[in-house]
C-alpha cells in the first residue's frame, strides 16, 4: 500500500506532506495493563513440576481466583518460556514472542545454570549480568514493566557457583526492578537447593 499524509493550513494550501512506501496497515490492539507474559527457560515453563504446573502457573491461578472473588483486577498471563534458554536466546526472541502478547508486564526468568556457569565462570556471570541489564532496558524502552526472577540452587552447584548465584541475586535486588527471590525458601547455604 502507498499512502500520503498532507497537512494544510487554514487557506487550504499544502504546508507539508509525508509519503509512505510499503505501508502495512494492521489492526490496533491496545496494551493490556492486566497482563503479564513470562519469558525464560525451563523452571518458569514448569519443568519438574507435576503436569508442568510450576510457580508461574500457580501464580496465574492465584491471580485468576483473586480476580473472580473481586479481590483484584482481571489479570491474565501468557507463558512463552522455552526450556534450555539463556539470556542470548531470550534476547533473540524477545520482540517476536513478547510484543504480540500485548501485555504491560514481562517476567524474565533465567538462570546462571543455562547460561553455562558450570564451565564459564566469571565470563559467563558477566554475560548474564550484562544481558539481563540489556533485557530490562529493552523492555522499558518499549513501554513494558520488567519483573526479574532471581537465581536459585541446583544439585550440581559447588560453592563457586553458589557464590555466583548469591552475587547475581544481590545485584538484581539492588537494581531498580521488581525481583522475585527464588533462592530464599530453598537455600541450603551450599547452592544445592532442594
Amino acid at each position: 500500500m502507498k499512502a500520503a499524509a498532507v497537512w494544510r493550513n487554514s487557506a487550504a494550501t499544502a504546508t507539508g506532506s509525508v509519503y509512505f512506501d510499503d505501508l502495512a496497515v494492521e489492526p490496533y490492539v491496545p496494551i493490556n495493563g492486566n497482563k503479564m507474559t513470562y519469558i525464560g527457560s525451563s523452571v518458569p515453563f514448569g519443568v519438574g513440576a507435576t503436569n508442568n504446573f510450576g510457580y508461574t502457573s500457580i501464580y496465574a491461578a492465584l491471580l485468576a481466583a483473586r480476580g473472580a472473588a473481586g479481590q483484584g483486577g482481571p489479570w491474565v498471563t501468557a507463558n512463552v518460556c522455552v526450556p534450555g534458554n539463556n539470556t542470548i536466546d531470550v534476547t533473540n526472541r524477545f520482540d517476536s514472542d513478547i510484543f504480540p502478547q500485548n501485555g504491560k508486564y514481562v517476567f524474565i526468568g533465567l538462570s546462571l545454570g543455562n547460561e553455562g556457569i558450570l564451565t564459564g565462570g566469571q565470563a559467563t556471570f558477566n554475560q548474564f549480568r550484562d544481558n539481563m541489564l540489556a533485557l530490562i532496558r529493552h523492555a522499558r524502552a518499549n513501554g513494558l514493566v520488567p519483573v526479574v526472577a532471581g537465581n536459585y540452587g541446583r544439585n550440581d552447584y559447588t560453592s563457586t557457583e553458589y557464590g555466583y548465584v548469591r552475587q547475581i541475586n544481590a545485584l538484581l535486588s539492588g537494581w531498580a526492578v521488581p525481583t522475585v527471590n527464588l533462592l530464599g525458601a530453598v537455600d541450603d547455604l551450599s547452592g544445592n537447593g532442594r
